[in-house]
């Protein structure tokens, strides 16, 4: 596929690009990508160098050689929605080309991959000492892999999250036993008691009241 150079002086215009050269270039992106039945968003089998070159395409408006706009030209020529190229070109924008390496030889998702994503370097996976490149005789390792990586992803979310959901189970049970002594101690003074008993209630829930205002300054 021919590319536009830009003009190597600054001062210069750029030379009007030939029409013929621009419908050239839109048609041929539309039949490398169009040679893939199941390319598109769903199956998930674009190769990195034709997302670029679809971005290519759209940032520099070429597509409008062939195509009112991109959404006419996605539809027409890469058999897409302008939604489903521009969300492809994100995912190349976001996470490079590895996610689409990874594409080819697995099922993982953008969601996924986002997990495992600082394993997947230029020449493969890493996944503990084994580095596994990502051509097509891997595929099998390559899927293993991913699902160890996101295996150990959850268990050490899980791990982060733990204490502090024990942290939330323990304060629930403070406030059900701190419940439980208010509503005792209610329950007693509406008994029939002594004025010294009474007193004795009135000293025990100020000094109740006092250690828990020396614990909420202490948190303060």
């Amino acid at each position: 596929m021919k590319e536009i150079e830009a003009p190597s002086d600054a001062g210069k215009q750029a030379e009007p690009v030939n029409p013929a050269d621009a419908v050239n270039q839109a048609m041929e992106l539309g039949i490398l990508l169009g040679r893939r039945q199941a390319f598109g968003l769903v199956a998930g089998r674009c190769t990195a160098a034709q997302v670029d070159a679809m971005r290519r395409m759209r940032d520099s408006k070429l597509y409008l050689s062939v195509a009112a706009n991109w959404g006419e030209y996605s539809f027409k020529v890469l058999k897409m929605t302008g939604r489903n190229a521009n969300l492809l070109i994100r995912y190349l924008n976001d996470y490079g080309p590895g996610y689409f390496d990874l594409t080819q030889l697995t099922r993982i998702t953008p969601a996924a991959y986002r997990r495992i994503a600082p394993a997947v370097q230029t020449d493969g996976i890493h996944v503990g000492s084994e580095i596994i490149a990502l051509i097509p005789e891997n595929a099998e390792k390559a899927a293993e892999a991913v699902a160890r990586l996101l295996a150990e992803s959850e268990a050490e979310t899980e791990a982060k999250a733990a204490p502090r959901q024990d942290v939330a189970a323990k304060l629930a049970a403070l406030e059900r036993r701190g419940r439980q002594v208010a509503n005792a101690c209610a329950a007693l003074a509406e008994s029939d008691l002594s004025a010294e008993d009474r007193e004795a209630l009135f000293q025990t829930v100020q000094a109740v009241r006092l250690e828990l205002l020396r614990v909420e300054i202490g948190i303060l």
